[in-house]
């Protein structure tokens, strides 16, 4: 298991709260704000608007209270995943990029390639770049987000199914909280996930491939999932898709494109909070037990105090089994 020491990203969070995960309003796209303690880290980094990397997301992360993000985790090579990245570097103190195999692969298949221009762009400008897979392990304040898929070398048609899963995993006194991460897999890459039984167990999801339910909804990896809340990063051409109700049914389900952006607050308590920053997203308590925690988890729809700025403090040493790539490298 490879162990990354999280590069120091230093912003408070209030003292009850372990974590937080703020899903970013980004269109066609893909940006969640991950946070733990002091440390802070970006999953994925796109979008469908104009200078998005340049004034949206980092607008965005210094009002939630992140000033300095210096570690960005790609999914998988797809512009909307990685549209902002290069934009985002300088102002919010960028120091380390992690992608999937997907991603190097992709830029020694297209030298001039977005892939490989973003690679060679980070070592240009002095940013780490990491390789992951399954079994590494990034510590981030008081969470850990385990990289679940894909193993080293496994190889799909479809780069979407090579994206990058992991696990954020949350430690409370109630039990550990969990929250997916999937980036685009499909069906291909969520079976490949359970037949190596990975649990995939979450009390939040983050909706595969946007909520795409092209060839019908995925449902049998939801209820593999069985997560009380899901987060859909989406633009407005799959609000509404009537191929998910029956997934939706007994959960609490958030759409950006219609929802805004998206909280979720674990407590150290083990409570979870989840609402929308939109105007009129009205209450919504619900109350789910889950078989592998204790007690139940209760989750609340609303608005919740964004958390005060704080300093950028000292940063983590670097300890990892993937070495520093270049553009090119596989």
């Amino acid at each position: 298991v490879g162990l990354i020491a999280w590069d120091g990203a230093r912003v408070g969070l209030p003292e009850w709260e372990a974590a937080r995960v703020d899903t970013l309003a980004v269109g066609d796209g893909t940006c969640h704000l991950v946070r733990s303690g002091r440390d802070a880290a970006l999953w994925d980094c796109g979008g469908s608007a104009p200078g998005l990397g340049v004034r949206f997301i980092p607008g965005a992360v210094r009002a939630l209270g992140a000033w300095k993000v210096r570690t960005v985790v790609i999914s998988h090579p797809n512009l909307d995943h990685f549209f902002g990245l290069l934009d985002v570097i300088e102002p919010l103190g960028v120091r380390r990029v992690v992608v999937g195999e997907a991603f190097a692969s992709a830029a020694a298949a297209r030298p001039s390639g977005p892939e490989a221009t973003a690679l060679a762009s980070l070592l240009r400008l002095g940013v780490r770049v990491d390789l992951a897979g399954a079994g590494d392990v990034l510590a981030l304040g008081g969470a850990r987000l385990e990289f679940l898929g894909p193993l080293r070398g496994q190889v799909f048609d479809d780069a979407n199914d090579a994206s990058l899963v992991a696990r954020l995993s949350v430690a409370t006194s109630a039990g550990e909280r969990r929250f997916l991460l999937t980036g685009d897999i499909e069906r291909p890459g969520m079976r490949a996930l359970l037949a190596r039984g990975v649990d995939v167990g979450a009390d939040v999801l983050e909706a595969p491939h946007h909520g795409s339910a092209a060839g019908g909804a995925p449902e049998f990896f939801i209820e593999a999932a069985r997560p009380s809340v899901v987060v859909q990063s989406t633009g407005s051409g799959r609000v509404g898709d009537e191929r998910w109700d029956g997934a939706k049914r007994g959960r609490v389900w958030w759409t950006t494109a219609a929802d805004g952006a998206v909280w979720t607050s674990f407590g150290r308590d083990g409570e979870v909070r989840t609402g929308a920053h939109a105007a009129g997203a009205g209450p919504d308590r619900r109350r789910a037990g889950r078989g592998r925690t204790q007690g139940p988890v209760q989750l609340e729809a609303g608005r919740t105090p964004v958390p005060e700025n704080d300093t950028v403090g000292r940063e983590s040493p670097v300890s990892n089994r993937s070495s520093a790539i270049a553009p090119g490298a596989r």
